[in-house]
């Protein structure tokens, strides 16, 4: 395969990771939203379907398993600013898998991984742009 092309393969799937886990989050961050008295006041009919739920937590969970034990993002972007700690991903995904619900402090954490991952996902579309 040329370089092109694995460039093109590693971007699509960076892509659809990156769109999986952008709307699992969504749907964590719904779950939580729910929680709140005024969000259920302001809206009665707002709800979450618990096997979409389901998906979400487990595609959330597998995601963050790989990289607190692989740590592979984390190796590959050690340098980078913002980077989450190995413990702040594995708090993370304990307490989705013990059912719990995630505060605001875990969701910066879901959204600076989401932001490292689109930046992964911006240079490989400038590679690909250049690249001729």
């Amino acid at each position: 395969m040329s370089e092109i092309g694995y460039i093109y393969n590693r971007y699509e799937l960076l892509a659809q990771t990156i769109q999986l886990f952008n709307d699992a989050v969504l749907l964590l961050k719904k779950e939580w939203l729910l929680r709140q008295a005024d969000t259920r006041q302001k809206y009665p009919n707002l709800s979450v379907d618990p096997d979409n739920l389901a998906l979400a937590r487990s595609f959330v969970v597998e995601m963050l398993k790989s990289e607190a034990e692989e740590g592979e993002l984390l190796t590959h972007l050690s340098g980078k600013p913002n980077l989450p700690s190995r413990q702040e991903i594995a708090d993370v995904r304990a307490i989705i898998q013990q059912n719990r619900i995630l505060q605001p402090k875990h969701f910066d954490i879901l959204s600076r991984v989401l932001e490292i991952l689109d930046g992964e996902r911006s240079i490989l579309f400038r590679k690909l742009r250049t690249s001729t």
